[in-house]
């Protein structure tokens, strides 16, 4: 194990480490993307239904 620690030098860990990073923020951006437009599409689908039941209430 400490061959392939010892053949991996510190600017492949550091461009591994960056490149993991920019995944995971890119990950959480999409995620948080979703979640987002689930919760207004739910919103607007909520909309539509009041009006549609204000308009048989009335």
């Amino acid at each position: 194990q400490g061959d392939i620690l010892s053949s991996v030098s510190k600017g492949d860990i550091l461009s591994y480490v960056s490149i993991g990073f920019s995944l995971l923020i890119l990950l959480a951006a999409v995620v948080r993307t979703a979640v987002y437009w689930k919760y207004i599409t739910a919103l607007e689908h909520k909309a539509e239904r009041d009006i549609l039941n204000w308009g048989t209430d009335n």
